[in-house]
């Protein structure tokens, strides 16, 4: 993830970035209200871009897995039946799909909370029947 300031602008045609003083990835807390160490980052002055670099935060993880059981029978010589059961995100963890990235040190602003999660559980069932 690339953080960006919203606060002063370099008045250049490159992305305005804050200033960076430690590593923001070291003592995260992961949680939803600080993804990352959003003290590593401050506002550098007027008409001068921060030192912040591209890509310097990592997003969120992904533990996503989809399950799908059939079970094929016959119940008479010429009648086939299949049931099929389709799990997406089987163990229902919550994923985080985006941070926000923008720095702002005004008052009740939301640098570095979580602000979207991927899609939860959801389970199909289906049954086919041929003959």
């Amino acid at each position: 993830m690339t953080v960006t300031n919203g606060q002063t602008s370099a008045r250049d045609q490159e992305t305005n970035m804050p200033n960076l003083s430690c590593d923001p990835n070291n003592g995260a807390a992961g949680s939803f209200y600080q993804f990352f160490n959003t003290s590593c980052f401050s506002a550098p002055p007027q008409d001068v871009r921060g030192s912040a670099g591209v890509g310097i935060d990592r997003g969120p993880g992904t533990n996503n897995w989809n399950v799908s059981l059939r079970i094929v029978f016959q119940p008479f010589e010429r009648v086939k039946a299949e049931f099929r059961g389709d799990l997406f995100n089987a163990f229902n963890h919550t994923q985080w799909s985006s941070v926000n990235t923008t720095y702002s040190s005004a008052a009740g602003n939301t640098f570095g909370w979580v602000t979207g999660a991927r899609d939860p559980r959801s389970a199909y069932l289906s049954l086919r029947v041929s003959f």
